[in-house]
């Protein structure tokens, strides 16, 4: 998890006043942050779902390509998560099952 806190605060400051601005990562709360992972794992599936939206439109633009490179390049970190992500996703899915 360390890993990808890291990597997430790195990303957060490199997009933030950029282009891709609006993919940033929520704020992350110091005293709370671990208490407040989910919000994280949510955050990745929705940025990962994004470019799979971007890539399925044809025919691919000059525009779009470019904002998939620019997106590759910012947001390649997530690719080494992926089986993490799934594996977390499902855990607070059963957490949040069994708080009902």
């Amino acid at each position: 998890m360390g890993l990808f806190y890291k990597s997430l605060s790195q990303t957060k400051r490199k997009i933030l006043n950029s282009e891709l601005g609006y993919l940033s990562p929520p704020n992350a709360k110091d005293k709370s942050r671990w208490l407040n992972f989910d919000t994280y794992v949510k955050w990745a599936e929705k940025v990962i779902s994004f470019r799979a939206l971007t890539l399925r439109k044809k025919p691919l633009s000059k525009k779009r390509k470019i904002l998939i490179e620019k997106f590759d390049t910012y947001f390649y970190w997530l690719k080494d998560f992926e089986e993490e992500l799934a594996e977390w996703a499902q855990a607070f899915s059963v957490i949040n099952m069994a708080r009902c």
